[in-house]
């Protein structure tokens, strides 16, 4: 491929997938070759293959776009690179080639916004977007011992700990993820994303009080920014403040109408109020602007009571055939279709649902019974009575003192999930 001898390089691949069909590297390269010959109609199956069997994988939704943009589709070319850039935000091609669409569509503001995003990018050491590459395509532990030698010549480096939080809160060490978020926050107190984060970490670890508070400061910053208002909405739902709630999601609608994350959300608070018409209408309407909006149909089902339409049934079949649906959305439609159909009494259907549903939540999570198993009875060993009694009391927070804070110290996120 490099000497530009493409047709031998396809024949290379074609060996390879003779043994392994699915083999996502082989695809990918095969799709390149094949776009790279003007070979479009190729080039397209092999990439819907791809999708299907890896929906999430960045590089395939940048090639996509590629393809699109190659073939003078610059609208579709720029949706497939947004959602590359979602997957996986060290793409830099990605993010230059939909800057170059944008532009093109007339859509100079949202340009400007991905050329400052590029640019943020490229200040960033290469380690550290690296690290971000390497966290999109779920290799954690290479992530992980990359970043912390970061940290040790760069300990108060706040983009760098941000990713070791990230890494740690995939990994379920939330103690630990939550620590630097907050070390983060005093090294750089005006860093909006960092204490997003914060936020974000300290709601994984119920602690909704503090995730209000830190909202809070959020909100006072720039009380009219519809991004910390929804922030702050969703906080106060956590702390049972539903009436809040509901005011400020109507300010974020105010100024984004047909947003369909703050309509879905402002659905939720309206449920748990026993508003279910209201719920209802929420949901619809984040549907209505958004059809692949997978978590408003997996909440109508969720409704219990909630019977779908004709209508509604078929667009989550023909939602649920697209390949570049993100991986969640798979999951909501499968569950929601599961319910859909059990409703209706046509249980096989239901249960072909329900079963997609599962095995898809299955190969996202990390829960391995024989390793929870090996742990539990691993700490029944070593937690006895004689080691407590080896051991002072004290809280976390005497563990560490504000003139120690180094974040290359706290415990290995890989090592407390073996």
């Amino acid at each position: 491929m490099r000497e530009g001898r493409l047709e031998g390089a396809l024949a290379s691949l074609q060996n390879l997938l003779c043994e392994e069909p699915a083999d996502p590297d082989a695809l990918y390269m095969q799709a390149v070759c094949l776009r790279y010959l003007k070979r479009f109609d190729e080039a397209r199956a092999v990439l819907d293959e791809l999708k299907r069997l890896t929906p999430e994988h960045g590089r395939t939704h940048q090639e996509d776009g590629h393809l699109l943009r190659d073939m003078g589709q610059l609208a579709e070319a720029a949706a497939a690179y947004r959602r590359a850039c979602r997957y996986n935000p060290a793409l830099t091609a990605a993010w230059k080639s939909l800057a170059d669409c944008l532009q093109q569509l007339g859509a100079s503001q949202e340009a400007a916004a991905v050329g400052a995003r590029l640019q943020h990018l490229n200040r960033l050491p290469k380690p550290l977007l690296a690290v971000t590459d390497l966290i999109a395509q779920g290799r954690l532990l290479k992530a992980e011992e990359l970043v912390r030698r970061f940290l040790l010549k760069a300990p108060r480096n706040v983009e760098a700990m941000r990713l070791l939080a990230d890494i740690g809160l995939r990994l379920g060490v939330l103690d630990d993820a939550e620590y630097l978020l907050e070390s983060a926050c005093e090294f750089e107190p005006d860093n909006i994303e960092a204490r997003i984060d914060y936020i974000q970490a300290l709601r994984k670890r119920q602690k909704y009080a503090a995730a209000l508070a830190q909202a809070e400061l959020l909100l006072n910053l720039e009380p009219a920014n519809p991004r910390f208002q929804s922030i702050y909405a969703v906080e106060c739902m956590h702390t049972g403040d539903f009436e809040g709630a509901l005011a400020v999601f109507e300010k974020v609608l105010k100024a984004l109408p047909d947003d369909p994350a703050t309509l879905t959300s402002r659905g939720h608070a309206r449920r748990t109020m026993g508003d279910f018409n209201g719920a209802v209408t929420d949901y619809r309407r984040a549907l209505s602007s958004q059809p692949a909006h997978g978590e408003a149909y997996y909440a109508l089902a969720n409704l219990k009571t909630y019977r779908f339409r004709d209508a509604e049934i078929t667009a989550m079949e023909r939602q649920t055939a697209d390949g570049g649906l993100p991986y969640m959305d798979k999951v909501y439609l499968a569950f929601a279709l599961g319910k859909a159909y059990e409703d209706r009494e046509e249980f096989k259907r239901a249960f072909k649902h329900y079963a997609e549903g599962n095995q898809l939540k299955k190969a996202q999570s990390r829960y391995s019974h024989d390793l929870i198993r090996k742990e539990f009875d691993a700490q029944i060993q070593v937690c006895n009575e004689s080691l407590f009694a080896t051991k002072p009391q004290r809280d976390r927070a005497s563990q560490h003192s504000d003139s120690d804070l180094d974040p290359a110290s706290v415990h290995a996120p890989a090592s407390a999930s073996a």
